[in-house]
């Protein structure tokens, strides 16, 4: 390594207090607060610049060093250093000598799901790393500034090393902070050293941001997704710059010949041309633009289409009016007929919530009417949405998210071999939701399962009203690229008319005006055709929110219109209840209010079927207002079970459901359910034929307890059957031979032990000997039988 140069302001400055720096901000909330901490630093920097400069007021040390690695993912003179986290990790643990399998190992290597780390650590590598490393790293570095970025303490290096700070200040609030004119100067030059040099002193304003020959400028984007065009500088010398200000180069010199100027900047898209076919080649052909040979028997041609002109002859055009721009363009060039499509500009704050989602195609099951169980991946979507749309589907995804695990991946989701392109997280297909996409057309592309993907999509709507299973399948895919060689918009390239030059005529500017109505799920139903047929609901109004499919909103409202009744949009003091199929955000607005009682659509439907106005019962709310619930405390208990009415097998159902959803069922003893079956059902319960047979206490001479002696010398003995019978009855049985023992059941193919426990219980005559032949017989008569007649012999 080079001796570090003295006479910098990085070489003086410990990195610690850089890492202090970016700690304490990331720990600050409000952007005020953070710029005023970025603020002070940047003024203790000044102060030492003019300290240790004083003498030399031209030198080009500046604030560059500080600020690459503030805002590293703007450093364009450092490459990619080609580590990301899992590489990074594997250098740990090898260079500190950390077990792959042991607890810290472990952290590293699985960094997206760490066990027992706080919620902002989670896929922080970083923050991970941190607390792997801080026991085995000294509390204070001792590099400076400068030896960091010649050598590019812990979290800080790692997310300069990932280019991903985190401390919660956008690239414009640095720029702020560090001069008033340095976020204008860095949209014209792209270049941190810069701006570093030219605005050193907050003082001096920029009189205006000038451009220059072979020097990287942002130019300002009708569309502000970032696709793969390459944004061009060119001229007879030639140099190309990406979108993302990167440099490239020909293999060989594209010379201008034909043009009478000495310079000038051009801004446009640098696209594929397939001279034998004369097409554009789409984007997803995976054709290296740079490496084109313009030879004539080269099978492509690279084209640069030309949409903006920003330096003619050092002549500076950015401040010129565009339409003036575009004249200037007409005179120098022969435009080539096309078109360029605008998308609506869409100002989201999408900060801590997923924006972009990749979207799957449902395989449709080989067995008709079963739902899809395998999706194939199909494009990426990430504008469209209105920044409420993209908060409503947050909310609904959120709790479903899954951590996508390479080494597991789902079985219900398939994505490309090699996974070229994999999301963060994945859900359920059947916790998903569907979404309608516009693009331009179907292109080819590896990184999808289906080998196909969108060019240019953009979601046109979230259709909450379809269920999972009501995707696109790949069948319908392959009918929609088999129109139009798959092109979506509706004026195809193969058209008849597609060679013929448009006729020019000057338009005036439409302007389509958006009618303001209601929504749709707020319109009352049309009842210019509704004819009263009964007055089932005279006198009452329903404020109807949702039906379920088969009795949609508009239709329960012109039964209820038919029946008599009123409906509104808006429940008010009028309003007899709210019907809704289930609970949505609307009916829960409705419920926070606790004035109206909100019932299910299945009770409306049930009244229509009827023809008849049923009262309320608990099982048919959704909510109960006060004054319904009061009467519902008087006339049923907590389980919906009435007082007063006779109990059906269906209401039986819903009231045991209702206590097994309470968790109140009460454990009760085998003698505890017999007692309530004798206190109800003293003689007619047809299983309870053996209900006093239990085990009891000697003054309980009506119950019984049998002493099943199985004969173990025989295998299957016909008792253990005698056993199952016995307790499907009602009895209780026991292997133990006591006191509470009044029925000995027998085999008689094996009376060995009859003669023995005889004689040892001849003293309790109350105790009987019978065979199995008992047990059937008395099943079979559907009473209990004398027992000397099945003593055994």
């Amino acid at each position: 390594m080079a001796e570090d140069s003295r006479d910098e302001v990085a070489s003086q400055v410990p990195f610690n207090d850089l890492c202090y720096l970016l700690e304490k901000i990331s720990n600050t909330s409000g952007t005020e607060k953070k710029k005023k901490i970025l603020s002070t630093f940047l003024t203790s920097w000044r102060e030492a610049h003019r300290k240790l400069h004083k003498d030399s007021p031209k030198t080009t040390d500046s604030f560059y060093p500080a600020i690459r690695l503030l805002l590293p993912q703007l450093d364009k003179e450092r490459g990619a250093y080609g580590i990301k986290e899992v590489v990074l990790a594997k250098y740990y643990i090898d260079i500190l000598s950390i077990g792959k399998d042991s607890v810290d190992g472990r952290k590293l290597l699985n960094y997206r799901a760490p066990k027992n780390a706080k919620q902002d650590s989670v896929a922080d590598f970083a923050s991970v790393a941190y607390f792997v490393l801080k026991n085995r790293c000294p509390e204070k570095g001792n590099l400076k500034v400068s030896q960091v970025n010649y050598y590019l303490d812990e979290k800080w290096l790692i997310r300069i090393i990932f280019k991903e700070l985190k401390v919660g200040l956008s690239e414009n609030s640095v720029f702020s902070a560090f001069h008033p004119d340095a976020v204008e100067l860095h949209s014209v030059c792209n270049s941190l050293s810069k701006v570093c040099i030219d605005l050193h002193d907050p003082e001096i304003r920029m009189n205006e941001a000038q451009m220059s020959l072979f020097s990287p400028f942002r130019p300002m984007l009708a569309e502000r997704v970032a696709i793969d065009e390459k944004q061009k500088s060119m001229g007879k010398e030639c140099n190309f710059i990406k979108r993302k200000m990167r440099s490239c180069t020909f293999q060989e010199v594209l010379m201008t010949t034909h043009i009478s100027l000495h310079s000038c900047i051009l801004d446009g898209e640098m696209i594929v041309v397939d001279p034998k076919s004369d097409v554009w080649l789409s984007k997803g052909m995976n054709v290296d633009v740079k490496s084109l040979s313009t030879y004539e028997n080269a099978s492509y041609h690279p084209c640069f289409i030309v949409f903006d002109i920003l330096v003619i002859n050092d002549k500076k055009l950015a401040n010129v009016p565009l339409h003036e721009r575009i004249r200037t363009i007409e005179k120098l060039l022969k435009p080539k007929p096309g078109y360029l499509q605008f998308v609506e500009r869409q100002d989201a704050s999408t900060s801590g919530m997923i924006s972009h989602f990749m979207c799957a195609l449902a395989v449709s099951s080989s067995i008709p009417g079963q739902h899809p169980s395998v999706f194939h991946s199909f494009c990426k979507v990430g504008t469209g949405y209105t920044t409420n749309e993209l908060h409503e589907l947050d909310q609904l995804l959120h709790p479903h998210w899954r951590p996508f695990d390479t080494k597991r991946p789902p079985e219900t989701v398939i994505l490309a071999p090699g996974y070229k392109e994999k999301p963060d997280v994945w859900i359920e297909p059947t916790k998903s939701k569907i979404v309608q996409v516009k693009a331009a057309e179907i292109i080819a592309s590896d990184k999808f399962k289906t080998g196909v993907t969108l060019r240019f999509p953009r979601v046109e709507a979230i259709r909450k009203e379809k269920m999972w299973y009501e995707c696109l399948s790949l069948t319908e895919l392959e009918k929609l690229k088999s129109m139009a060689e798959g092109k979506l918009t509706y004026q195809h390239t193969n058209s008849e008319h597609s060679h013929e030059p448009a006729r020019k005529r000057r338009k005036g500017v439409t302007r389509n005006e958006r009618v303001t109505s209601v929504a749709e799920h707020f319109k009352p139903a049309d009842l210019s055709s509704v004819e009263q047929v009964s007055q089932l609901f005279e006198g009452k109004e329903f404020c109807i929110v949702t039906g379920p499919a088969s009795h949609p909103k508009a239709k329960l409202e012109k039964k209820v219109a038919e029946n008599g009744g009123s409906f509104t949009q808006n429940p008010s003091a009028e309003t007899y209840c709210v019907i809704a199929e289930r609970i949505n955000v609307r009916v829960k607005n409705i419920i926070s209010q606790k004035k109206f009682d909100v019932v299910q659509a299945s009770w409306l439907i049930q009244c229509l079927e009827k023809r008849q106005l049923s009262p309320w019962q608990p099982s048919d709310m959704l909510y109960s207002s006060p004054a319904t619930a009061d009467k519902f405390a008087e006339e049923y208990d907590r389980y919906g079970d009435s007082f007063t009415q006779d109990a059906t097998v269906e209401s039986l159902e819903e009231v045991f459901k209702n206590v097994q959803s309470q968790n109140s069922a009460v454990s009760l003893s085998r003698g505890e359910i017999q007692d309530v079956m004798e206190h109800y059902f003293p003689d007619n319960s047809p299983l309870g034929l053996f209900k006093h047979c239990r085990r009891g206490t000697l003054t309980r001479t009506k119950k019984i307890t049998l002493l099943v002696i199985c004969c173990r010398g025989i295998l299957n003995s016909s008792l253990e059957l005698v056993g199952l019978k016995l307790r499907l009855y009602g009895a209780q049985i026991t292997d133990t031979l006591d006191d509470g023992v009044t029925h000995i059941v027998l085999d008689e193919s094996d009376l060995r032990r009859y003669e023995e426990l005889q004689r040892a219980y001849v003293a309790l005559p109350k105790r009987h000997f019978v065979t199995q032949h008992w047990v059937a017989q008395s099943v079979q008569a559907s009473k209990l039988l004398t027992e000397r007649n099945f003593r055994p012999v």
